[in-house]
């Protein structure tokens, strides 16, 4: 009678780890899935000084804070930037190292390297002024979807960036 009792009492506690596992038997619970990225959030994106890209994603998913969307990872901007011709991989005289650097197109759009330190380690960043951050919050979708074709254009308004900067510096007083 007791055996009867105790398999009983075991049965019970399996259905009810079934329950909270989501109908998985002797697993973990999965994750709940996340919704797609809201492009949409997109609207409210500002610039706010030249960054790396990291914190321009942790700029653009910081008003999506405690809602379960997929992320945006810096390697998938990266890799897109470098298929589309912005960045590249080139050997570093200034670090000693292959390290990701913005091509001729790249410092066009407002892609630039500063050199950081920290103990043990001398590293290129890889910033994005204004313009760059804006073509890529204009892009995301297409970096997200893989899609290569025709990003938007590289202009400041209506001139490339680089006309840009060589048409303030005739026009600084």
């Amino acid at each position: 009678m007791q055996y009867a009792t105790i398999r009983a009492e075991g049965e019970k506690r399996r259905l009810e780890e079934v329950r909270r596992n989501g109908g998985v038997i002797g697993g973990k619970r999965t994750r709940a899935a996340k919704e797609p990225f809201p492009f949409e959030a997109l609207k409210q994106f500002q610039y706010e000084r030249d960054q790396s890209i990291t914190h321009v994603l942790k700029q653009i998913h910081a008003p999506l804070e405690g809602r379960e969307v997929k992320k945006i990872s810096a390697r998938m901007v990266t890799d897109w930037m470098k298929a589309a011709g912005y960045l590249t991989i080139a050997y570093s005289g200034e670090v000693g190292k292959e390290t990701t650097m913005p091509t001729e197109k790249g410092r066009e759009l407002g892609i630039y390297t500063e050199v950081r330190s920290v103990p043990g380690n001398t590293y290129l960043a890889v910033i994005y002024n204004q313009n760059a951050q804006e073509f890529i919050v204009r892009n995301l979708e297409r970096i997200v979807s893989g899609e290569m074709e025709q990003p938007e254009p590289l202009l400041y308004g209506k001139f490339p960036y680089s006309m840009l900067q060589s048409v303030q510096k005739w026009t600084r007083p």
